[in-house]
């Protein structure tokens, strides 16, 4: 498989896509806090007959074949950082993302994934090859918008549609989400991919929690202790008061 990336200086993230007819892709982002931001990538394929059919645009190999080299290939997760376009070695001081195989009896698939640092979030490789954006990260708060419509229909003919689904335990200020179920989730399809925008602003400040004042409860304690003594021996001499007479 060698020769299909002998000719190429880079591999998009989404490059996969050619391989493959009618194939939906979900991009999930996980934020629980702005340390750290998970994406997971997942391209399906389910129509069976494609998987071991030769395709012209990977130089007569099939999807399958494609897959299995390109889970073995590491892919950068910055845009701009080139690669080795001859042997599958990764360079110092680069990082890269996880890829799964989500191929079963009949479907073929990858996954994307990896954690990022806030700073490292807006050089995305793989939102960058389909959008343009902004994301703000100040304390506690994340601010994140598209610029542009979404650019990847027009790169990939062959992709059909795409969920963006955006998991988080922060609080959701503003957003332009299409549904929110357990997450909140913007459909993008060809029909609407040219004006489509994903926006929302998060709250990510952990709600402060009453410490429990230990001194304040031994004092409190002790007073309580100190008062069932005092009314044990008023009582007991109120009784031997009582028996003297």
């Amino acid at each position: 498989m060698l020769h299909i990336f002998n000719r190429l200086k880079k591999i998009s993230i989404i490059f996969i896509i050619l391989i493959l007819t009618g194939c939906k892709a979900t991009y999930n982002l996980n934020i629980d806090n702005t340390a750290n931001i998970k994406e997971i990538t997942e391209i399906i394929e389910e129509k069976k007959e494609v998987f071991d059919k030769k395709n012209e645009n990977l130089y007569d190999v099939t999807p399958s074949d494609y897959l299995k080299t390109d889970l073995k290939w590491p892919t950068p997760v910055l845009k701009d950082v080139e690669i080795n376009p001859y042997e599958p070695i990764k360079i110092n001081n680069t990082n890269y993302y996880t890829k799964s195989d989500l191929s079963s009896y009949n479907r073929i698939g990858i996954r994307y994934s990896y954690n990022f640092k806030k700073s490292e979030y807006k050089k995305s490789n793989i939102l960058n090859t389909c959008y343009d954006y902004k994301i703000i990260i100040k304390d506690d708060k994340i601010y994140f918008k598209t610029n542009s419509s979404f650019k990847c229909f027009d790169k990939y003919k062959l992709l059909e549609e795409v969920t963006f689904n955006l998991n988080t335990t922060c609080k959701v200020k503003n957003n332009n989400a299409d549904k929110k179920e357990e997450k909140y989730i913007w459909n993008i399809t060809k029909n609407n991919y040219q004006n489509k925008t994903i926006e929302f602003e998060l709250d990510c400040q952990k709600k402060q929690t009453k410490k429990i004042n230990y001194y304040y409860i031994i004092i409190v304690v002790t007073i309580y202790i100190l008062l069932i003594v005092l009314i044990y021996i008023l009582a007991k001499r109120k009784r031997e008061k009582n028996n003297k007479i």
